[in-house]
């Protein structure tokens, strides 16, 4: 019988990690964290938290295979996210000495060894050190950057090892850091952002600027990076500057929408990125076959989850295209705006730029049909996914654009005669719409007392909506694309965006899902379309459903004899 008290309590965590993790009990051997607590001065508590997060680390993926556990992954979860299986902690390294380095330590079989040690730079008091003290207060917003770095590289699908880890907390932790002539900055109000800064540019002077601007609440970080770049290398980045900071208007004297300045700032850093000499004197075609040509090669590595046969996910990583067919074309078409607008600014003469094609290939918007709909709206949710399928819902019954839902408040919801309206101007025409709600969305409403449900990036309610869609059991293949004559298909709820709801808000109308069928021409009031063959072609009718649809205004049972 054991009358040491930790010693059992150590032993009974040993035999209880065994059965949950199938790991042999020789390698949870207690004796090694009992030795460090008595160096470290850990408590009993304190020490078997980190055993047990570095045992489930190490057993992420395993099942245990008996037991009361049986069926439960070895970290207790369903979820594979790395920011939720990473736990992070404050150590002190070994010694003698009075004072003792602080550092931050992880453990997952994603590092080398096992673990990410990182430097706080700050030394502590050896005797009475308590690591939960002071991972919660004294080094708490650095554990929180580390979170956050696991987050960030998650979702730039960068792999995630101590080597990518540890210089994403080095830029997050100091804002500022340079590689030869590239320059990470991080700002928590602007995230993490990469540029590549050219010769020319003094890069003591624009360190300075951003080392006082990064001390400021909201910095606008990317206004002194253009600004640099423009001065140092041409006047056609300058000019692009200037049309990005509203000082040069555009053709029509309107001020651009916040997305068309945003697409016109990733074009520009594209084309500096290939060429930071580009000037207006070499928008010639040689320029544009040098710029096609490069983003049609460029590369990057992205990340996905298979299941494998025995239900394990792993990860691959896979080489991809960093820009696709669209997306260069779509460059294209932001470059000859600026260059259009700068011919009308007299600042360049040569217009053969107009004559540049540019590539746009048709990719299928899949609509949900009716059951598709209802099959969602009637899904057990909580927490970020279910306002992620409220928001998702009330596009269908709306056609409100998913970027105009940031700016959705209580005050666009307005009731008329017991009917509940949307009123909104749409970003991206500037018209203003009014939409009367279908009860299946005032309900989601009413239940949040009058106001909308929340709303988060794009990039994670796309990735959400995917998941909504499985879940729902949107199973079935579709065409997703037609390449060189050539179909390409995927499951549909891998097929399913946020587009799709206002392309099935489109369809709802016409067919009368939820209503009587609308015309045509009464729907484009809501959609927005100019003609009624672009609204036919936006929502997919063929003459199959058109023909179906005309016997709805016609009589069939004869009113009058004839003698």
């Amino acid at each position: 019988m054991i009358h040491n008290k930790k010693a059992l309590d150590y032993q009974g965590l040993t035999l209880l990690l065994a059965v949950r993790t199938g790991l042999d009990l020789s390698y949870l051997s207690f004796t090694y964290f009992y030795s460090k607590r008595k160096q470290n001065a850990f408590s009993l508590s304190e020490n078997c938290k980190m055993w047990l997060t570095w045992c489930n680390f190490h057993t992420a993926t395993r099942t245990a295979t008996a037991g009361p556990f049986s069926g439960l992954t070895a970290t207790g979860t369903a979820t594979n996210s790395a920011r939720d299986m990473i736990d992070f902690s404050i150590k002190i390294k070994n010694g003698t000495d009075k004072d003792a380095l602080a550092i931050v330590v992880a453990y997952n079989k994603a590092f080398s060894g096992g673990r990410f040690v990182y430097s706080t730079g700050k030394k502590v008091a050896r005797k009475g050190f308590n690591a939960v003290r002071a991972t919660n207060n004294t080094f708490k917003d650095l554990i929180g950057k580390c979170k956050e770095a696991i987050k960030a590289l998650e979702d730039e699908e960068i792999p995630i090892n101590e080597v990518s880890l540890r210089d994403r907390v080095d830029v997050m932790h100091k804002g500022l850091q340079w590689t030869d002539s590239d320059l990470q900055l991080y700002h928590k109000s602007e995230g993490f952002q990469r540029y590549t800064i050219p010769d020319g540019v003094d890069q003591v002077t624009l360190e300075r600027q951003l080392k006082e601007a990064l001390g400021k609440t909201k910095p606008n970080l990317n206004s002194i990076i253009d600004a640099a770049i423009s001065g140092g290398t041409s006047e056609l980045f300058g000019f692009w500057q200037g049309v990005l900071d509203g000082k040069i208007k555009p053709r029509n004297g309107k001020l651009l929408r916040a997305s068309t300045v945003m697409s016109k700032r990733q074009t520009l850093r594209a084309v500096k990125e290939f060429r930071p000499s580009a000037s207006f004197d070499n928008m010639d075609r040689a320029f544009y076959n040098d710029l096609t040509n490069w983003m049609s090669v460029q590369k990057v590595q992205k990340q996905r989850k298979v299941k494998k046969p025995d239900g394990e996910v792993e990860t691959i990583t896979e080489t991809v295209k960093r820009f696709d067919d669209n997306t260069i074309g779509r460059h294209i078409k932001e470059l000859k705006s600026i260059l259009h607008l700068a011919s009308a600014n007299e600042l360049i003469s040569d217009a053969r730029f107009s004559y540049w094609p540019v590539t746009k290939l048709k990719n299928e918007v899949v609509p949900l049909s009716k059951e598709d709909l209802l099959k969602i709206v009637d899904l057990e949710l909580s927490g970020t996914i279910a306002d992620v399928r409220d928001i998702f819902v009330i596009a269908c019954f709306s056609g409100a654009r998913i970027s105009d839902f940031k700016k959705f408040t209580r005050q666009n919801i307005s009731t008329e005669a017991g009917i509940t309206y949307l009123d909104y101007v749409a970003e991206k025409t500037g018209t203003s719409v009014r939409v009367p709600l279908h009860p299946v969305a005032t309900r989601i409403i009413d239940k949040r007392d009058g106001d909308l449900p929340q709303m988060i990036s794009e990039q994670n309610f796309r990735s959400h909506v995917k998941e909504i869609a499985k879940k729902a059991k949107l199973n079935g293949r579709v065409v997703v694309k037609i390449r060189d004559g050539k179909p390409q298909y995927s499951e549909k709820w891998e097929a399913i965006s946020p587009h799709s709801a206002r392309r099935t808000f489109a369809s709802s109308l016409f067919y009368g899902w939820f209503t009587r069928p609308m015309p045509a021409s009464m729907c484009m009031k809501f959609t927005g379309h100019a003609t009624e063959a672009s609204f036919l072609l936006y929502i997919g009718a063929d003459e199959k459903a058109l023909q179906q649809k005309a016997l709805e205004y016609f009589d069939f049972q004869p009113q009058m004899k004839v003698s």
